[in-house]
Formats: C-alpha cells, structure tokens, sequence
C-alpha cells in the first residue's frame, strides 16, 4: 500500500498499489433509497417457526446471547430482505449495521437500497462501521432519551468512493482481517472453555495433583476461611492520597481508566479504604448473588470505597484463594444462605470469615495456581493479540476512507 499526504485531492491516506484516480463524494440521497420496516404487535408475533412465516428481525436479535427468536406471517414484500441485503437501526441503538439475515424487518430499521454496479455491499457496511461514520450517524439522530435518524438526515450523509474495482479490493481486505479476529476471538473463548473444565474438575477433586516424590497429596478438609483471611482496616488521611481503584467483574484498574479518563469518587475521598499491593478487595452487596474478589496488582496503595472490605491472606495461596473465591461455586452457596428477603445480598467480611472452604494443603494449592496461571497467560497472550488485530482494523478503517 501507498501513503499518501495529499489533502487537496479526494484519495485515502493509505491505498493500493495500482491506484491513482481521484475518489468521487457522493450523497446518500444520489447512491441509495430507504424504507423503514414494519412494527407488529407482541400479540401477533409466533414464537416458533411456523409455516409461511418469516423470521421478525427486531432490536432483540441484535443484543449479545439473545436466544428469543419471533416470527410473522404475511409481511408486505418492502419489509422483507434477504442475506445479500443492508439492514441498519434507524433508532433505540441507532446505527446498528445488519446483514447476512433474512426475514422481514421492524420499523426500528431501515433497509438500504443501492446500485451494486457502483457501490459495492462490504465497501458499504465497512463505511456505515467505521467510527467516523457511527458518530456523524448519532449526531444526526439527536441526543432525545430515544435517538431516531430520519429519512432525511440519512440522505444527507455522504460518501467519497473509488471505482467499483478499488472498493471490492477494499472490503476484501478489511473482511480478511474480520475473519482473523473472528478466529482469535474462537481461540480465546476454547481457552477460557477449558480453563473452566479444568477448573471444575479441580475443584470436584476428579483432578488431582502429586507431590514431588509422586505420592498423592492428603485429602481436602473443610475450613474456615476466618483462619487464612485478615482484614485491613486502613483508611485515607486526605483526599486523592492514593489513587482511586475501580474493583468490577473484569478485574481491578484505575477508576480513571475505568471510566475513560474520569473518576467518579467523591470529591474527598477522605476516610476511603486503602488497597496495599496483592491484598484482596470486593463489594459487600451483590443483586445476582455474584461477588468478585479482585488483588491490587497494578500499584503500591489504591483506594476504594468503604463498600469494599479490604484483606490480605496468610497460611494460604493466595492465587489459589483468588480462583477458589471467584470460580468455585462455594461462595454463591453460601451468598445464598445470607439472603434475607429483598433482592440484594449482603456478604460483609465478618460472614465472609465464617465461611467454610474445602482447601487442599498448601504444597497442591501452589500446583493449582500454578496449572491455572498458565492457562491464565496463554490467554493474556492471545487477548493481546486480539487488540494488535483490532487496533490495526481501527487504524486501516480511518485511513483507507475518506
């Protein structure tokens, strides 16, 4: 590819080799034609396929591990498409771009028609993605509690295109690339796949360890985790004195990384708790029975709300502590005997030591943790991966368009 600072002719700062003709911009309203979908009433939607029916693309087939599926009978021919058509959310989450499904769609949609002979389907989809585009798409549609892009600020968004030949290659490219974040994405859900297979059998005993003569190690025993587990009852003297900690289901980071540059703490923070490097945090209340302990690994001292107790570990691995915490399933048992009515649970530090855990000895935590880790790196490894290959998508879909 050829980089090109040129910014008085219309072409891309990066392109092909072969290239050189001059991209033509072009309005929405000259290259396409769009009709809205069709809404139909709960009540008259199947829940099951059934015959002469047709799949209802709606808002819900969009969301992520959405199984709910609608089908109905007798749509109007203008609301139906097929796997070679663009659908894209016109609002509710506006700018969402569908294809490759058929059926018939909701009014939330709009169905965008176009000459293939000069606009070319993928080159489409890849510009109505990108994240130029997206932003101009929500701009238009108006910061109401609902977004809605209507006919005509659709048609006002325009388009600067090479020939049909230069957009395939384009689109050819940038789908090459989606088909290997697609494959990484497998290999890093097939690792976490067998981390907790592994992790289940661990925990059930069906997986045991042997000891450096190749003897097995003593049998687990019951206890109480009041005898591994010390609170930290330290607090903050002024505000900002250490940095914030956000403690969420993802893991610890800065609150400020958290939150994209913000932080959402009190003003002072005065009186927070404080999080020494590899001690244990968590949120006392859950609404799903779903407690994450998190360890401080990214900074000396970070601080914490007063609804995160803060502990260090003795007599124990503390990353087998961490995994048998987060991933066995003894903690949501023992959440569950603590709810008292109501739909939040509370597990404050005082329970949490009354609890008891089936522990091996220490030499085959060390096995455990060490096993887990590995797995744990493995996949670290391949989700960094994962961000060079989206970073690179990122990178070519703001400089190949224009």
């Amino acid at each position: 590819m050829n980089k090109n600072s040129n910014e008085i002719r219309k072409v891309p700062n990066l392109r092909f080799p072969g290239f050189h003709e001059e991209w033509e911009e072009k309005s929405f309203k000259e290259l396409t034609k769009i009709n809205q979908g069709l809404q139909i009433a709960i009540s008259e939607r199947y829940t099951e396929k059934v015959e002469g029916g047709y799949f209802y693309i709606t808002n819900e087939f969009l969301k992520a591990g959405n199984t709910k599926k609608y089908y109905i009978k007798n749509p109007p021919k203008s609301v139906l498409c097929s796997e070679n058509d663009v659908l894209m959310t016109r609002t509710g989450n506006t700018g969402m771009v569908v294809t490759g499904v058929s059926g018939a769609f909701h009014n939330n949609f709009f169905k965008i028609k176009f000459n293939d002979e000069s606009l070319d389907k993928d080159f489409l989809v890849h510009f109505l993605k990108s994240h130029k585009i997206q932003c101009l798409i929500l701009r238009l549609a108006g910061t109401s509690t609902i977004p809605d892009l209507n006919h005509s600020d659709f048609y006002r968004i325009t388009i600067v295109k090479p020939q049909l030949f230069e957009q395939k290659k384009i689109a050819s490219f940038i789908n090459l690339l989606n088909s290997s974040i697609s494959t990484q994405n497998k290999i890093i859900e097939d690792y976490k796949t067998l981390k907790k297979g592994v992790m289940q059998k661990i925990f059930k005993q069906e997986i045991r360890f042997k000891d450096k003569d190749g003897k097995e190690f003593p049998k687990w025993q019951k206890k109480k985790l009041g005898l591994f587990l010390i609170q930290h009852n330290e607090k903050t003297k002024y505000s900002d004195q250490y940095p914030v900690l956000t403690s969420s289901r993802q893991g610890i980071m800065f609150q400020t990384e958290y939150y994209s540059g913000n932080q959402v703490a009190s003003k002072d923070n005065t009186g927070y708790n404080v999080v020494p490097r590899n001690y244990f945090t968590y949120r006392h209340m859950s609404d799903d029975l779903v407690f994450k302990f998190n360890r401080n690994t990214i900074c000396e001292k970070g601080i914490v709300s007063t609804l995160y107790p803060v502990f260090s570990a003795k007599n124990i691995n503390d990353k087998f502590l961490e995994y048998k915490l987060n991933d066995g399933d003894e903690v949501k048992k023992y959440a569950l005997l603590q709810k008292q009515g109501g739909s939040r649970t509370y597990l404050y530090f005082k329970k949490l030591s009354n609890m008891n855990m089936n522990l091996p000895c220490l030499e085959e935590q060390q096995k455990i943790a060490s096993t887990l880790s590995t797995i744990d790196k493995k996949i670290a490894l391949e989700e960094d991966y994962l961000d060079k290959l989206k970073a690179q998508k990122k990178y070519l879909l703001q400089n190949m368009f224009i």
